[in-house]
C-alpha cells in the first residue's frame, strides 16, 4: 500500500500540518523535527506530489538492453499509440543494473513523468519500496514482481520454457541444458520453471550444472558453449532464455567445428531479426512485441483516465516458428 502523508506524520510523532510543510517545503519546523520526519519519508520512497499540479506529456520507458530487437519492438508499439495522443517518450537503458533503475524510477515518480513503462525489473528489495510509494501509474511489460499488485502486459514465459523444452524432447533429445537469465530476472525464472516442469513430466533428470545463469547477453552464450564443451559432453540439446544467448552460443560452437543441430540442436526464446539471420538460423518461442507494446501503451491510456481502478494483466500465449537449430536426435 502506499504511505500516505498520515502515515508519515504518526510515524514521526507529529501533525498531518508539520509533515506536511516538510513534504512540500513550505514553512518552518525546527531542524531536528525536519530531520526526523525526511528519515520516515526516504524509508518509505515517500515523495509528495501537488494534487493541483498538471501532470505533463512525458512518459519514461525504462529498459534493459537497447540494442535487442524485442525492446525496441516494444518501444516502437509503445510509440505507435501514445504519438497520436500527443506524449512524449523518453527511454533509458539500464543495462539490466538495478541501481540505475532504482535511481530513474525515483527520479520519473518525483513528479517529472506522467507514468512509467517498465521493460526491465531487476528485482530489489529497495525497487519494491519505489514502485509500492508511486503515484504515477507503472506498467509492466514481459516484467513483473509478483509481490506487487500491478499493471503487466506479458507473454506466458511458463509456457515458452515449456515449449521448448518439450519440441526439444519430441525430437528424442533426452539430455537437454537450459541456458537461463539472471535470478533477479521474474521472466526468466518463469522460462526456467517451463524447462524444469517439461523435463520433470517427461521423467528426465536434471543433474548439477544443467542449468546455467547468463547475463542475456551474447558472452553468455559463448561461455556457455565452453562449459558445455569442458564438463556436459553428453549434451544434446539446449533451450536458450533469449536469442543473443543463443547466437553466441551457436557462433563460439561452429568456431570450434562443432556442428548445429548437427552435433547440439537449440531452441530460444525471442524472434527478433537476429534469431532469424544468425549463422544457423535459430527455432525460437514466438510472440509479438509491437502489439504487446500496443496493449501496455493502451493500459497506460486507461489507468490515466481511472488511477484506482483494478489493476489488469494481459497475456499472451506464445508459438514455436520452426527454423534450422533444432533436428532430431543420433546417437553418436
Amino acid at each position: 500500500m502506499k504511505p500516505t502523508l498520515e502515515k508519515i506524520a504518526q510515524e514521526a510523532g507529529v501533525s498531518t500540518s508539520t509533515a506536511s510543510r516538510v513534504a512540500t517545503g513550505k514553512g518552518y519546523v525546527k531542524p531536528e523535527t525536519r530531520k526526523r520526519i525526511q528519515q520516515v519519508m526516504e524509508r518509505y520512497e515517500y515523495s509528495y506530489r501537488n494534487p493541483t499540479k498538471t501532470v505533463g506529456k512525458d512518459v519514461l520507458v525504462l529498459c534493459g538492453d537497447i540494442q535487442s530487437r524485442v525492446y525496441t519492438e516494444y518501444i516502437r508499439g509503445i510509440s505507435s499509440v501514445l504519438d497520436d495522443h500527443g506524449y512524449r517518450i523518453f527511454i533509458v537503458d539500464s543495462e539490466y543494473d538495478g541501481k540505475k533503475e532504482e535511481r530513474y524510477l525515483r527520479y520519473a515518480l518525483k513528479g517529472h513523468f506522467a507514468g512509467v513503462f517498465m521493460l526491465s525489473a531487476i528485482y530489489t528489495p529497495q525497487l519494491i519500496n519505489i514502485i509500492k510509494a508511486a503515484q504515477s501509474p507503472i506498467v509492466f511489460l514481459n516484467r513483473h514482481i509478483k509481490s506487487l499488485e500491478s499493471d503487466i502486459v506479458c507473454v506466458d514465459n511458463y509456457r515458452c520454457g515449456y515449449l521448448a523444452t518439450e519440441r526439444l524432447i519430441n525430437e528424442g533429445h533426452r539430455r537437454i541444458l537450459h541456458l537461463g537469465g539472471p535470478e533477479n530476472s521474474t521472466t526468466c525464472n518463469d522460462r526456467l520453471m517451463g524447462y524444469t516442469d517439461c523435463m520433470k513430466d517427461n521423467g528426465l533428470d536434471i543433474a548439477q550444472g544443467d542449468v546455467f545463469r547468463g547475463e542475456l547477453h551474447k558472452k553468455s552464450g559463448e561461455e556457455f558453449a565452453d562449459f558445455v564443451r569442458e564438463n556436459k559432453p553428453d549434451c544434446t540439446a539446449v533451450f536458450s532464455a533469449n536469442d543473443l544467448m543463443a547466437i553466441g552460443f551457436v557462433d563460439r560452437l561452429m568456431s570450434r567445428r562443432i556442428a548445429v543441430p548437427g552435433n547440439i540442436s537449440i531452441i530460444c526464446a525471442d524472434d527478433t531479426e537476429a534469431a532469424r539471420e544468425a549463422k544457423v538460423a535459430l527455432t525460437t518461442i514466438s510472440y509479438d512485441p509491437f502489439t504487446m507494446g500496443e496493449a501496455a501503451a493502451s493500459l497506460l491510456l486507461e489507468r490515466f483516465e481511472d488511477p484506482n481502478g483494478q489493476k489488469k494483466k494481459i497475456m499472451y500465449f506464445p508459438e514455436i516458428n520452426e527454423r534450422e537449430s533444432v533436428a532430431k536426435y543420433k546417437k553418436r
